[in-house]
């Protein structure tokens, strides 16, 4: 795919910020984010407490302490890599909004989850930009 002007004459400093706070307001250990954890047999097994020792037993807190530093960036090429399809369309940045609001916790471990597997340094790219956006 190539680059247009089009892709970067935009102004889409609201919607990027509209979903950075939707993702900045997710915190690791939250409601949010234990909803994501499958449910275990053992009801003792289901309870906050243990599901948060799940959580914490993922070592995940150097990486989305890091995705959550680096959202900025990382919304702004999410935006710029998609804004082919958002056009001048208000309820289509809406619509991608509201889901970004609804898929917060998922979006959030997604990306904290290629940051901590994916972030193998090859110069100045890394393996995790390759698989995220255009190069």
């Amino acid at each position: 795919v190539v680059y247009t002007p089009n892709m970067v004459e935009k102004d889409r400093n609201q919607l990027i910020q509209d979903i950075k706070d939707k993702l900045a307001s997710v915190q690791l250990i939250s409601p949010e984010v234990r909803a994501l954890m499958d449910a275990r047999k053992k009801p003792e097994e289901n309870t906050d407490e243990r599901k948060n020792g799940y959580i914490k037993d993922l070592y995940l807190e150097e990486s989305f302490a890091e995705t959550k530093a680096n959202l900025d960036k990382l919304v702004k090429s999410l935006v710029e890599n998609a804004d082919h399809q958002l056009n001048s369309d208000e309820t289509a940045m809406k619509a991608l909004v509201k889901k970004v609001d609804e898929n917060k916790a998922k979006i959030m471990m997604a990306l904290t989850y290629l940051n901590r597997y994916y972030d193998i340094k090859y110069g100045d790219m890394t393996i995790k930009n390759l698989m995220m956006f255009k190069p």
